[in-house]
């Protein structure tokens, strides 16, 4: 069974009549030097590059990064109630998306379990897609995890992408007695478990690390098929994998070094050829850091430059991410806090307004 198509917005998709109407607009702007092409990845040529983005489906899509950990909100830690506020004001303000971490541990920084807020943002938002960031499988049972991702799809009225990956930060996992060897490989027969359980309903399964013996997806989904899946990666074999099952594939990016990305995207590019997989098929998406009030980076020292400055420089910036391909864009806020979301609403308007 295929998946049920979801839309992003409340509008729905941008009707194929209004393409043309779209594209002339956008190469008026570049013609006259409004709106110019940046040189990167895709058609050489820059108006063939604004072509392209013209006659995409629909223009890119936001979301916010809300990330549950202790001193993360200028020093304080953010409970229910200002993680509820967060993710109702990016529903508000135009994101697209609100996207959790699931961590315990942050290399001696705790996090609030994810699963069960993630269930609290369902509840409390109507239209914003919903993912982890991504979900380590190590965390629990394959089985589990399928009732779990089966769970939020409920809840959420089909809202949950499965946001699935193995997780990168050795140390972390021992903390909790979680192993740390073979991540590939437990993985893989983990993924391999929860996914057959979600398309099929039921998983007979005999791996290395995991096992199930008729086991059966009960009570049955209310929607049909495997939710979409939004897949971390960025080694070889994980790209195949990503190749193979994911609607989303995502990658922290650096705003002013496109250099970095653009060889991942490529990596994914090789692996789709491997795999026979419509490299266009994959929505890939940019996290990024931003910093729209002043404000101590926190846990997100060390992940990289933060994007600062005025609405007009975060909006070039991000389009300059967008032209290289990427069709999400994530923002992970600093400080993590309401007023933090609240102040990036200037941005997320003119985003939309610009379709780029």
């Amino acid at each position: 069974m295929g998946r049920p198509t979801m839309a992003f917005r409340s509008e729905g998709p941008v009707p194929p009549a209004v393409r043309p109407d779209r594209r002339s607009l956008l190469l008026a702007a570049h013609d006259h030097g409004i709106c110019r092409m940046s040189e990167g990845p895709g058609p050489e040529n820059p108006r063939q590059r604004v072509i392209a983005m013209a006659d995409r489906d629909d223009p890119p899509r936001y979301g916010l990064y809300i990330y549950p950990a202790q001193g993360a909100m200028s020093g304080a830690t953010a409970g229910w109630s200002e993680i509820s506020d967060m993710a109702r004001t990016a529903e508000q303000i135009g994101f697209d998306w609100v996207a959790l971490p699931d961590r315990l541990d942050m290399s001696g920084t705790g996090l609030w379990e994810s699963v069960t807020m993630m269930s609290a943002i369902a509840a409390v938002t109507s239209r914003v897609k919903l993912t982890h960031a991504v979900m380590r499988s190590i965390y629990r049972n394959p089985a589990l995890a399928a009732k779990i991702v089966d769970s939020l799809t409920e809840i959420s009225g089909g809202r949950y992408v499965w946001g699935v990956g193995a997780g990168s930060t050795l140390g972390d996992n021992a903390r909790f007695g979680y192993p740390e060897d073979h991540r590939y490989s437990r993985f893989k027969e983990a993924f391999e478990i929860t996914h057959t359980l979600l398309k099929d309903g039921r998983a007979d399964y005999e791996g290395q690390f995991y096992s199930v013996k008729d086991c059966v997806l009960s009570p049955p989904p209310a929607r049909a098929g495997v939710p979409e899946v939004l897949m971390a990666a960025s080694g070889p074999k994980m790209m195949r994998l990503a190749a193979r099952y994911a609607d989303y594939w995502s990658i922290p990016v650096t705003p002013l070094d496109p250099a970095g990305y653009t060889q991942d995207v490529e990596k994914l590019r090789q692996a789709c050829d491997l795999e026979g997989r419509d490299f266009d098929s994959i929505r890939k998406i940019a996290s990024v850091i931003y910093a729209p009030l002043p404000g101590d980076s926190g846990p997100a020292k060390g992940y990289g430059e933060t994007l600062s400055g005025s609405v007009n420089e975060v909006c070039d910036a991000v389009s300059r991410i967008t032209e290289t391909g990427f069709s999400e864009m994530v923002f992970w806020p600093l400080p993590n806090s309401p007023a933090a979301v609240e102040a990036m609403a200037p941005v997320i308007s003119e985003l939309h307004k610009r379709g780029a």
